[in-house]
C-alpha cells in the first residue's frame, strides 16, 4: 500500500533546540522550549540543519520588563556540536562573517508576547524574515549556501522564554515514513510539471537489492532505507556505454560528513581502485538532491548532483560489458 500524507506540506524531522547552549539557558519540554535565566552566555542553535526555505518559527511566550534588546537571529556553518563550554562563544558575532550570516533589522521590530517569528534562507543565498507575521522580508544575501547551515538565536535581551514550534511542515520522526512521504511528493510534483528527464514510473522487480539489513530496512516502491551503516545497495545492471543512473536523496542522517560510498563490482567482489567515499569534501549533498552516475564512453563513471559539478570517480573497463558473449 502507497503511504498518504494529509498535506502538500514539506516533510521534515523534527527540530529542537540543540543541547549545546550558553550556561544561562534552561531547556524544557522535549528541549523546545528555551527559557532565559539572566543576561550573557545566551546562545542558542536548532539541533540539526536547517534545508533552503524550511521555515523555521519562533514562538514568544514571555517578555522580561527588566531588560531591552532585539531578539539575534542568524545563521551558521559551525556544527554547535562542535563547541565546548570553553569555545562556545558568549554572544553571536556582531557582524557576518564566513562561518555566521546575522541579519540586522532595518527598523526595530514590534517583538510582542505570543507572537511568532519566522526565518527561512533560499539557495541563492536570500536570508528572510517575517517578524510580525505581515511577510518575509529580504534582510541580508551572501553567497549560494552549499553547506550544512543551523540557525542560531541570542537570548540576551528582551525576550525571556521562546518556544520552536512547527506548524508550517509535516513532522514524522521516522526515517522510513519520511523518506516513503518525500519519495510520493517527488514523483506526483514530477508527474504534474512533466519536468523532470528522471522520471521513468517503476523499475523493474529485482532490479535494485538490498544487502547485509535489519528488519528495519526495506526496499519498496523504489525506496530503499537502511538501519545499519554496513548496508549496501545493488542495482543488478550490466555498466554499459553512456549509461546514467539517477539516485534521490530522501532522507539522510544531518550529523554524519560523511555521505555514501560508491563502488563498481567486477565478478561480486570490490576493489579500492574502483570505490571512492563522497563526503562533503568531495561535494555538498542535501535533502531531495538528485545524484547522477554516468558511464563515458571511454568507460570514465562520473558523479554530479543536481546536474552540476560533474567529477569523475575512476575509470572502468568495458570491453567484456561491449560484448556479453565473451566470459570475464
Amino acid at each position: 500500500m502507497a503511504f498518504q500524507t494529509k498535506s502538500n506540506k514539506p516533510i521534515a524531522e523534527p527540530l529542537h533546540f540543540h543541547t549545546v547552549h550558553g550556561d544561562q539557558i534552561r531547556l524544557s519540554d522535549n528541549n523546545s522550549r528555551a527559557t532565559r535565566d539572566r543576561l550573557n552566555n545566551t546562545l542558542l542553535f536548532t539541533n540539526r540543519p536547517i534545508l533552503a526555505n524550511e521555515i523555521v518559527e519562533l514562538y514568544i511566550e514571555e517578555l522580561s520588563t527588566e531588560f531591552y534588546g532585539l531578539i539575534r537571529i542568524g545563521l551558521t556553518t559551525i556544527d554547535p556540536g562542535s563547541f565546548t563550554q570553553q569555545t562556545l562563544p558568549k554572544t553571536m558575532p556582531a557582524s557576518d562573517n564566513r562561518d555566521w550570516f546575522v541579519p540586522s533589522p532595518r527598523s526595530p521590530p514590534n517583538i510582542m508576547k505570543n507572537k511568532t517569528i519566522y526565518l527561512k534562507y533560499t539557495t541563492e543565498g536570500d536570508i528572510l524574515i517575517d517578524y510580525d507575521g505581515t511577510g518575509f522580508i529580504k534582510y541580508l544575501t551572501v553567497p549560494p549556501i552549499t553547506k550544512d547551515i543551523w540557525c542560531a538565536l541570542d537570548l540576551n535581551g528582551v525576550v525571556a522564554q521562546i518556544r520552536l514550534t512547527q506548524s508550517e511542515v509535516n513532522v514524522l520522526a521516522n526515517s522510513v515514513d519520511r523518506a516513503r512521504a518525500r519519495y510520493l511528493q517527488y514523483t506526483n510534483n514530477r508527474k504534474k510539471e512533466n519536468a523532470s528527464i528522471y522520471y521513468s514510473g517503476e523499475l523493474a522487480p529485482g532490479f535494485v537489492t538490498m544487502s547485509d539489513c535489519d528488519e528495519n530496512s526495506e526496499i519498496s516502491e523504489n525506496i530503499a532505507v537502511k538501519k545499519k551503516s554496513t548496508a549496501a545497495i545493488v542495482i543488478n545492471e550490466m555498466l554499459k556505454r553512456s549509461m546514467c543512473i539517477v539516485l534521490q536523496i530522501i532522507d539522510m542522517d544531518h550529523t554524519l560528513s560523511t555521505y555514501l560510498t560508491i563502488r563498481c563490482l567486477t565478478e561480486g567482489r570490490t576493489s579500492n581502485e574502483h570505490t571512492k567515499l563522497i563526503d562533503n569534501t568531495f561535494d555538498y549533498v542535501t535533502l531531495g538532491d538528485e545524484i547522477g552516475l554516468r558511464v563515458l564512453p571511454d568507460g570514465c563513471i562520473t558523479f554530479s548532483c543536481d546536474n552540476r559539478h560533474v567529477k569523475p570517480l575512476f575509470n572502468i573497463d568495458l570491453t567484456v560489458n561491449d560484448n556479453p558473449a565473451v566470459q570475464q
